[in-house]
């Protein structure tokens, strides 16, 4: 099976035999990888018993644990531990949830193994080494990568990409535009941004959300269709609590954009703090810049979860194109860029009505 999202192009094989596994990480892929005919692949990855990964190894000694993948929410702070083979290939294993990697060195290939009997806690550890892994690839290939979130406008196929620091009210721009304004749910934590045919194309991004309680309660109606009793977890956790939304209920109750590219684009920049009147206007061209737009970039090759192998992956294979991502920032630059300010408590009821007002400006 080949599965891609546009740009990068990965072969999957073996995972039918690992049921219990199958099923959640295409459904978590979906929409935003699809199955293809395509026959050069950018990466394979072959699933494989647990016990399988421990042939022609018993000599190895594996260094102590340490985190490959660091987060917020308990589920996905990952460990591992790390050694090499003679072919330099990078071997990594949880014993705890029995599963373990093998990242050949140049051919871009990868074997994940996982207990027959235990497929669910490798799920965590599957799709975050997936995430990050084509993340990279993604960057090689001269991809600009947001973080922020997006929505997209049914009438218009217009895309637009929310972005701000940590409590700036990109999540809650999201949802008010998704559940109060009937635009389309495009990508939660990460935008893809990528130039084909001399067109901008922005991609969203498979995700496992993770709300605060703050947020959430803003919504009573739609907490309910996902199955969360807003009030019980807010009077015993408090506001700032955030918990992990299964990514199947998530979708319940929001309409999710049934075409994962958009090659129009708005830049929306929330900042939901003080006690002023809310005010939502077009950001002055001059603020418009580099500076400005650089400090939301993600860079893959600097995360914890790509750090302890990407040595072994290579980039040669891939085309980049060096004038891309310079064309990428200024094609973002020259797109409309709207503030809000003030109160989110003031915004409440009005904040999606002023934002469609400004669009007609």
């Amino acid at each position: 099976m080949i599965i891609t999202n546009g740009n990068v192009f990965i072969k999957i094989l073996n995972l039918n035999k690992f049921h219990d596994l199958e099923k959640p990480f295409m459904n978590f892929l979906i929409p935003y990888f699809w199955k293809c005919k395509k026959q050069n692949c950018d990466l394979s990855i072959t699933f494989r018993a647990y016990e399988d990964f421990f042939q022609n190894i018993s000599n190895k000694t594996f260094k102590r644990r340490r985190c490959i993948r660091r987060s917020s929410a308990k589920p996905f702070n990952l460990f591992a531990s790390i050694n090499k083979d003679e072919d330099e290939a990078i071997l990594a294993l949880d014993q705890r949830n029995r599963v373990a990697y093998k990242i050949y060195k140049g051919n871009n290939s990868v074997e994940f193994f996982s207990d027959l009997k235990h497929e669910k806690t490798a799920f965590f550890h599957l799709i975050e080494f997936f995430r990050y892994l084509v993340l990279f690839i993604e960057e090689s290939k001269g991809t600009l990568i947001l973080h922020g979130s997006a929505v997209k406008d049914k009438k218009t196929d217009s895309c637009f990409i929310i972005l701000g620091h940590k409590g700036a009210g990109k999540t809650s721009t999201m949802l008010d535009l998704v559940i109060n304004g009937g635009y389309d749910y495009f990508s939660g934590d990460k935008v893809l941004v990528s130039i084909k045919n001399e067109q901008l194309i922005i991609r969203g991004w498979p995700d496992y959300p993770h709300i605060g309680l703050g947020t959430l309660k803003n919504y009573p109606g739609w907490c309910s269709e996902i199955l969360i009793d807003i009030n019980l977890l807010v009077n015993s956790k408090g506001n700032e609590y955030k918990i992990l939304i299964d990514p199947s209920l998530f979708k319940r109750g929001i309409n999710f954009s049934a075409k994962n590219v958009s090659q129009a684009a708005y830049l929306l920049f929330p900042s939901f703090m003080g006690n002023v009147d809310f005010n939502a206007t077009y950001v002055n061209p001059s603020e418009k810049n580099e500076n400005a737009l650089s400090q939301f970039i993600e860079s893959a090759s600097e995360f914890e979860s790509v750090n302890w192998y990407k040595s072994n992956i290579s980039t040669k294979a891939f085309k980049l194109n060096p004038s891309h991502p310079k064309k990428i920032m200024e094609r973002l630059i020259s797109s409309p860029w709207i503030k809000f300010e003030g109160s989110l408590a003031n915004s409440k009821s009005k904040f999606t009505v002023d934002f469609l007002n400004i669009q007609d400006r």
